[in-house]
């Protein structure tokens, strides 16, 4: 028994020797081009090497540090796969780690494609059980599927599930072989540094490597990524961080922070020591420590202050919280690789969602041209699955990481594991100064900050010629390569996890076909040859499963491409010639500009749409004559709209040059500007709608359909949008051009682009209800219906428990009922909406003061929706009874905010347009209230207090058609 288990596993160890040359050959990118792939015979020869070793028993409780799914196939892959490596002296916990490394990531590419076996084995009906009726007690879920697809997956060599799925065939002995191939060369320049290293990390040169972490970030150029390292000796451990990168530029980075000239009159900053090769390099290891006291924590954020001064002057364009680490009185950049970003070309620049078009190009070149380039503010960008707005910014992100939500398994390894949605923990962001039990200081701080901030700037100033002389401090960099970023990398990671679904494992086909959205870059490049190459190269790094990557020398305009080739003159303008550019024009009126945008990308963080009836703002100031401060303050700043716009979830903000939004946009300024009657005002509202006009004019039908894919399609989306075009055309302007671009738009609309959309006003069908209802073109009828029936089908099922309110509420889906109705004269949404009125009039009443007097979820809402079925006879008298209750418990309301969504401005419009719909006497309202000028907004902000205030026939008309999203009729007045 003895010799012939020792003649099985010297068989096995041939079996590894006899790959050994293959590792160099299947990690050769060059080679790994796709079909015909001439590697197809090694790639067999190697996995069916690997699998023949690995054909042992193995425990049903691997011990890795986390669950994995399907870990039973690859775990034994992984452990012999170790024998390709050097026979070093290296620890049994690092081979462990390196084990579980390549585990994970081999779990990661065959997890959907064995998933899709396992639910062909058991059955679509065990399979529905298993997603919908997942066991309570996993752990004592059978197994007995589950072990017999491991069993004869290992007995086979894997062969259903490569024949099955024959991209398998080229990616699982790609990234074995590119794993081993990078731990040789990881292991291979740790021996040959160990005297660097001991010269400049003080790690003794005899310490043993006790832990190592792989994937601490994306992987890069052939499997590649950073990786921390841990030595240890006579008791002690010291941390290092490997980067397979040049890090010269970084270097260059970290020096000048040490260097006094950058500090004159100022204290030093504290720098990272940096040991750099050729094309990779060390990094010395910081880790994150909380400020103690409040004179630590003050001293932080003038410090933090200078940091940002610094990172801006030098074109810093990645400051997400994982870059930067807060470490008592300092905080420090642990990846830098993004200085001195080169200016792109206007055609090559990222597209902004559709919102954007109404905000010129030349705000976003300036606004983009701030701080806020730097990514190191408060901003709220969506979060996948769930489209919650979070905040990764070094600044403005949370002690503690929101509980994100992400793609997980229950019941894993068992007969019913099934795909889920699993929360996440709550795990302490490193860039802040303070533990995790605490809110995030920074805007309690940010006068310290700006203090910091403008006094390394005007240090710069003083001391211009040390920075751009010919030995200054800008030196240092010339020749330096810095990272390129040619697109958001969660694009990428999109698509990455695209690649990896069964679908996409069928053939190399519909690999190329998961990528083919890389070819539709930002605009046409001049040289479509340029465009194909920088494709190509997208799609080779996709196909190795990196994330793309691209480098430039920033003094150069070329970009690098990583198969040695480059574009020439692909950026306007050098990283180091913009650095320079930026410290020749650095001004004490400049530091005022990059402070005053500093304050109001802090403050936008902590603003909220209201909820349930509290406020959207909370400065809230008196107004003296309201007709004309509005408009002289919006028209202040009308260098480029900036101030507060919509974040994409709708309910936060962003400081940034405002979209077309009709809410709180540039079309609901023109709507303002048009009502004033004035020249000069009607003027700019036409040059405002003119993006939205050209685009359905003469944009082409992909364009307008990405119109309608990018935006929700309520009233803060395209709804609003078309609303906000009827309105300009109440209002006379462009009465020619309106009508039939609004026919263009609707015209594109499809119906998978209606498929699960919200139900309420502000985001979804109510809101485009009355705006298609505008429309007269056959397309909008017919969408018109469709919309109407789905909101029909939920109000039947869930209006009941759904919340009150016009924009967010049951109220504002009764509106648009009710209009469609009287509009089409179908009897079984007339029923529903009879029905409706009844039970939501009662309702909304038990609520009583507690709904609030504002527009969007309160008693000025209840009133809107009410004026919008009184036309019709059957509903007139319950609507005038609901309305006068509602007047009478506006008169008894106070209300804090000052704008049309939630404050005086919307309960003013709702009580005019009662007033002459229905011959009532106005109720009083306290419009004598002003909010921060940079809410610039027709229902946020300026333009809506202004707005309501303005009475003649046409803004009338207008009023009606916006408080109402389109569903008051003209014949109301």
């Amino acid at each position: 028994m003895i010799d012939a288990n020792t003649g099985k596993e010297a068989r096995a160890n041939a079996a590894i020797a006899a790959l050994w040359p293959l590792v160099d050959e299947l990690a050769d990118a060059g080679g790994n081009t796709g079909s015909p792939r001439d590697k197809a015979g090694s790639e067999d020869a190697f996995l069916s090497g690997l699998c023949f070793a690995a054909r042992q028993d193995i425990s049903r409780t691997p011990s890795l540090a986390k669950e994995l799914p399907f870990v039973h196939v690859w775990l034994p892959l992984a452990e012999v796969a170790m024998g390709l490596l050097p026979q070093a002296a290296v620890a049994p916990t690092v081979i462990g780690q390196m084990v579980a490394s390549l585990t994970e990531r081999l779990c990661a590419l065959g997890a959907d494609a064995l998933q899709q076996i396992l639910h062909d084995r058991r059955g679509v009906g065990a399979s529905v059980i298993a997603v919908l009726a997942p066991e309570k007690d996993p752990p004592a879920a059978k197994c007995e599927i589950y072990d017999r697809l491991i069993e004869e997956l290992r007995q086979t060599h894997l062969a259903e599930l490569l024949d099955r799925f024959p991209v398998l065939r080229r990616l699982i002995p790609f990234t074995i072989a590119v794993w081993i191939r990078n731990l040789r060369e990881l292991l291979g320049r740790l021996e040959a540094d160990r005297t660097a290293i001991s010269q400049n990390f003080r790690i003794p040169e005899d310490a043993t490597l006790s832990g190592i972490q792989f994937a601490v970030g994306d992987t890069h150029n052939g499997g590649r990524s950073v990786v921390l390292l841990e030595f240890s000796w006579r008791g002690r451990q010291t941390k290092l961080v490997y980067k397979p990168r040049n890090l010269a530029l970084e270097a260059a980075f970290q020096d000048l922070l040490g260097d006094p000239r950058a500090n004159i009159g100022l204290s030093p900053l504290p720098w990272l020591i940096i040991w750099c090769a050729e094309d990779y390099g060390y990094m010395e290891f910081v880790g994150g420590a909380p400020c103690d006291n409040e004179d630590v924590l003050q001293a932080f954020y003038r410090n933090a202050g200078r940091l940002a001064a610094l990172l801006h002057v030098l074109g810093y364009t990645d400051g997400h919280h994982e870059n930067l680490v807060a470490r008592y009185s300092h905080l420090y950049v642990i990846d830098a690789e993004t200085l001195l970003t080169p200016i792109e070309k206007p055609a090559l620049r990222r597209p902004r969602p559709a919102d954007s078009l109404g905000a010129a190009k030349t705000a976003w070149s300036l606004f983009d041209s701030t701080v806020a380039r730097t990514e190191l503010f408060p901003a709220w960008t969506s979060l996948l699955p769930a489209c919650d707005a979070v905040d990764t910014s070094a600044f403005g992100i949370e002690p503690q990481e929101w509980p994100r939500q992400f793609p997980g398994w229950h019941s894993i390894n068992t007969d019913n594991m099934a795909r889920s949605v699993m929360i996440g923990g709550l795990v302490r962001t490193q860039s802040l100064p303070v533990t995790s039990n605490r809110k995030n200081p920074f805007f309690r701080y940010r006068k310290l900050f700006m203090a910091g901030f403008r006094a390394q700037c005007q240090s710069i100033i003083d001391n211009k010629p040390v920075w751009l002389g010919d030995d200054g401090l800008l030196q240092a960099f010339n020749g330096c390569k810095g990272r390129a970023v040619i697109r958001a990398t969660r694009i990428y990671a999109a698509l990455a996890q695209r690649q990896l679904t069964a679908e996409a494992l069928r053939s190399e086909q519909s690999q190329a076909d998961v990528l083919y959205p890389l070819e539709r870059l930002f605009a046409p490049l001049a040289d479509h040859q340029d465009v194909s190459r920088l494709c190509d190269s997208e799609k080779l790094q996709m196909r190795q499963q990196d994330i793309p990557v691209f480098t430039h020398t920033v003094s150069q305009t070329a970009l690098n491409l990583p198969e040695g080739q480059r574009i020439n003159d692909y950026f306007e303008a050098s990283g180091l010639t913009a650095c320079r550019e930026r410290i020749e024009a650095l001004s004490s009126e400049g530091i005022e500009r990059e402070i005053e945008t500093i304050d109001g990308l802090v403050s936008a963080k902590a603003l909220r749409v209201a909820q349930k009836g509290d406020c959207c703002e909370n400065s809230v100031q008196p107004i003296t004559n309201p007709a004309v401060r509005p408009l002289s303050e919006i028209m202040h700043r009308s260098d480029g709209w900036i101030g507060f716009d919509l974040a994409p979830d709708g309910i936060r903000f962003c400081y940034q040059p405002l979209g077309m939004s009709l809410v709180s946009g540039t079309l609901g300024l023109a709507v303002y500007f048009a009502a004033t009657g004035r020249p000069e005002a009607c003027h700019v509202a036409e040059s405002l709608a003119e993006p939205l006009l050209r685009l359905a004019e003469t944009g082409t039908p992909a364009e307008r359909l990405r119109w309608w894919r990018d935006l929700p399609i309520g009233l803060r989306g395209s709804g609003g949008q078309l609303v906000a075009l009827a309105s300009l055309h109440r209002l006379g302007l462009m009465t020619e051009r309106i009508p039939h671009a609004m026919q263009q738009l609707v015209a594109v609309l499809n119906q998978a682009l209606l498929e699960d959309r919200p139900w309420d006003v502000w985001s979804g069908y109510a809101g485009l209800l009355g705006p298609l209802l505008q429309v007269n073109s056959e397309a909008a009828h017919t969408h018109a219906e469709i919309v109407a029936c789905r909101l029909a089908d939920w109000a039947s099922r869930e209006a009941e428990t759904a919340p009150f309110g016009f924009a967010n509420g049951a109220l504002g889906v009764l509106a648009a009922l009710g209009q469609f109705a009287h509009v089409s004269g179908d009897a079984n949404i007339r029923a529903l909406v009879q029905s409706l009125l009844q039970r939501s009039t009662k309702a909304f009443w038990r609520v009583g003061p507690r709904a609030g007097s504002g527009w969007s979820c309160g008693i000025a809402g209840h009133i809107i929706t009410c004026l919008c079925l009184r036309h019709d006879q059957e509903w007139r008298a319950n609507a005038d009874s609901a309305i006068q209750r509602g007047l009478i418990g506006l008169a008894f309301l106070p209300n804090q905010s000052a704008n049309i969504h939630s404050g005086t401005a919307g309960v003013e419009m709702a009580c005019t347009s009662s007033a002459q719909i229905t011959g009532n006497l106005q109720c009083p309202s306290d419009s004598q209230k002003y909010c921060d000028p940079r809410h610039l907004g027709l229902f946020t902000g300026l333009a809506g207090i202004g707005f309501a205030r303005i009475r003649n026939e046409q803004s009338n008309a207008a009023r009606d058609l916006i408080i109402s999203a389109g569903l008051l009729p003209a014949t109301g007045h």
